[in-house]
């Protein structure tokens, strides 16, 4: 058990545990003092939000469970603690009889929760469907906290479930916590690295506050080191598994986690600079994953002589109409150089905005003159061809790195299409896709440029063939003409192009070497 209760009751104790003191020192099994590091960290928050983890064994369910004695003594404590599933909830309900009995804490089956002598409770559940979440709304709680959330599988959960923490008691304002600990991997890797990681840092070096909310967020990194009572042979153990999941389990990697749908996929291999624009020859073509609530992404694509896609760009569209969107994606893009465009099916369904006529989303793409067809929505294929794509580990004869076979170009849009798609996992029941996932109602996450691009992917278009250079004779009067023409539209060097001389007529003047000779 990471953590330790104190050996001494006093003064000591309590310090050991600043800022954040139990209310508890004065019987040893009432006292506990967490370890430095990671439990002090997590401990001391003050965000609104806070997630603690990375590697697994720094201690971060004793801590989940610890940190609400702080308050234990309060009545208007009122606290839900969940895990995924029923038997994860019952074997960290045993752990939290053990700790909370030493408060007065009393576990009552019919309301599933701990109730304490002040007339304060905490509640366990657990949320294996969307419908569970159902359970615990309509009820005021004064802190939620999730143990192991990485295995939640939409971000709108426990959106949702943090909409649930106020309080009427001024009180307890300063108490109104969300808290949550998680590894990397699960269904949820992708929404809980772009939560957190994404605007806190790998080291958790920043507090974030959501502009929209106000509400702040942080993240505290754990590390296995961090705690002081491991068992050695747990260590051990962590260090025999494969590379990947060491380096996820063991070093609280988060790129390196298991379920990743594009494994391979690294900004600093597949990514370069802007084009001002494409070369002529490329064949270029665009995708589209249309929606309205949720994101409309339009990604625009090209491939060179080479067989290597170019993702030139990509357009984020949201609660706009379809004529709206053709303008939109006609201000960034040459719809006219497109061979083709790629639509989601969902084009091809009822305009519900246009109820007099009731025309189809598609009427106002192909109004736009764009060259629209029906998207690949084969889903194994889309993330296979993906996958050949991204890969360049180990692929050339003799077991070196090649160029892989997609690059971004350095966009806005096409930075969160990368970001997106680094974050995909794959779908536990069905490995070989990628887990759907929808964007929240603020428009956060979602799969929707992944959509896109691997409709975009999934086209079967041919590489074009890079110009060759005209061979002329060289002494072709015209192509000497052509030359001398070309090079005065492009240079200085050629102030005009000489009038062909008749040869029989003309007589060829002589060089000022010649003159001299007959002088």
């Amino acid at each position: 058990m990471a953590g330790a209760h104190a050996a001494t009751a006093g003064p000591e104790a309590v310090k050991l545990i600043a800022p954040v003191d139990f209310p508890h020192a004065a019987a040893d099994p009432r006292t506990w003092v967490p370890d430095p590091g990671f439990q002090r960290k997590f401990l001391a928050s003050n965000a609104d939000d806070c997630l603690g983890g990375g590697a697994a064994g720094p201690g971060k369910t004793d801590i989940l469970l610890w940190l609400w004695m702080r308050i234990v003594e309060h009545p208007w404590l009122a606290v839900l603690l969940l895990r995924r599933t029923r038997p994860e909830l019952i074997e960290m309900r045993d752990r939290a009889e053990v700790y909370y009995k030493h408060f007065g804490g009393q576990w009552v089956a019919k309301d599933e929760r701990f109730v304490f002598p002040a007339g304060g409770w905490i509640r366990m559940g657990y949320c294996d469907q969307y419908k569970h979440v159902q359970r615990y709304m309509g009820i005021e709680y004064t802190g939620i906290g999730i143990d192991e959330m990485g295995q939640f599988p939409q971000e709108r959960w426990v959106t949702l479930l943090m909409s649930r923490i106020r309080t009427s008691v001024p009180e307890a304002r300063p108490y109104l916590w969300f808290r949550a600990t998680a590894n990397p991997g699960g269904e949820g890797h992708a929404w809980v690295k772009r939560r957190y990681l994404a605007k806190c840092g790998a080291d958790g070096s920043r507090i974030y506050k959501d502009p929209e909310t106000g509400l702040s967020r942080q993240f505290c990194p754990g590390r296995i080191a961090d705690n002081s009572h491991i068992d050695p042979g747990y260590v051990r153990r962590l260090n025999a598994l494969p590379e990947r999941e060491r380096m996820a389990l063991r070093d609280g990697n988060w790129d390196a986690a298991e379920g990743i749908a594009l494994e391979e996929l690294d900004w600093r291999i597949h990514s370069q600079p802007r084009l001002d624009q494409a070369p002529d020859y490329w064949t270029q073509w665009g995708a589209l994953d249309w929606g309205f609530s949720h994101w409309c992404v339009f990604v625009w694509l090209a491939l060179d002589e080479l067989g290597i896609v170019h993702v030139l760009d990509s357009v984020w569209m949201r609660r706009l109409l379809p004529r709206a969107i053709a303008e939109r994606v006609g201000e960034s893009v040459p719809i006219d150089q497109l061979m083709m465009v790629y639509c989601s099916p969902d084009c091809w369904n009822l305009d519900a905005s246009k109820s007099d006529s009731n025309p189809q989303v598609i009427d106002a793409f192909t109004a736009a003159e764009w060259p629209v067809t029906k998207a690949n929505t084969d889903r194994v294929q889309r993330l296979q061809i993906a996958r050949d794509l991204v890969s360049y580990k180990g692929r050339d004869t003799l077991g070196g790195d090649v160029a892989p076979g997609i690059v971004f170009h350095d966009t806005p849009g096409n930075r969160r299409l990368f970001d997106q798609c680094s974050g995909l996992t794959t779908d536990p029941d069905k490995p070989e896709t990628v887990l759907k996932v929808d964007a929240t109602a603020g428009g956060e996450g979602g799969d929707d440029g992944w959509d896109a691009l691997s409709f975009g992917l999934a086209s079967h278009l041919d590489a074009p063939e890079k110009p060759k250079p005209e061979l002329l004779h060289a002494f072709d009067r015209a192509a000497l003409a052509a030359t001398a023409d070309k090079s005065k539209r492009h240079t200085s060097h050629f102030d005009s192009v000489p009038e062909e001389r008749d040869v029989e007529h003309d007589p060829v003047p002589p060089s000022p070497e010649s003159a001299w000779e007959v002088l």
